[in-house]
């Protein structure tokens, strides 16, 4: 092979691989999101998603999922520290009447849907979480979280359902 096809061989062989370093570069963006970018994912998603912000805090988002015959009403927020994007499904208020057992139910069902865990608020409420890192977040990611969380309220409702 002649000096001049094998320098047009370098040159090609140059070019595919800073071609292939610029795909795999921007492949691999897996630095956190912010709260503009969440909620462009879930109008993206289809969603209709509307603020609830509380004073002084990040900004917070809902949008609305069925599962089981319920409205399950999901928030998204971003942690403090950008590491999580938390899911929240509001239950109901904590019910303090006969709750010994039925947080030991609670409690133990939080095994059966991890990453899911059921926890009280300050303020009394009972939710339902899920902690999603904050990072290689895409449209694909949300929906198979939202859909995991929407059908964990959904199948322990029998726990959480106020009598």
């Amino acid at each position: 092979m002649s000096s001049y096809y094998k320098l047009q061989l370098k040159h090609i062989v140059c070019i595919f691989f800073f071609a292939c370093m610029g795909l795999q570069a921007s492949a691999q963006d897996c630095g956190p999101i912010n709260s503009t970018k969440l909620k462009e994912l879930l109008t993206g998603m289809g969603f209709t998603v509307k603020n609830i912000n509380e004073a002084g805090k990040a900004d917070k988002f809902e949008i609305k999922n069925s599962s089981e015959g319920l409205d399950i009403p999901t928030g998204y927020e971003i942690s403090p520290s950008t590491n999580y994007i938390w899911l929240t499904v509001f239950l109901g208020k904590a019910n303090y009447v006969d709750s010994c057992e039925r947080n030991t139910n609670l409690l133990k069902q939080n095994a059966a849907i991890q990453p899911c865990l059921f926890y009280i608020t300050a303020k009394g409420n009972l939710m339902m979480g899920l902690p999603l890192e904050n990072r290689a977040i895409t449209a694909a990611v949300l929906k198979r979280c939202n859909d995991f969380i929407s059908k964990r309220v959904g199948e322990t409702k029998y726990y959480w359902q106020q009598n």
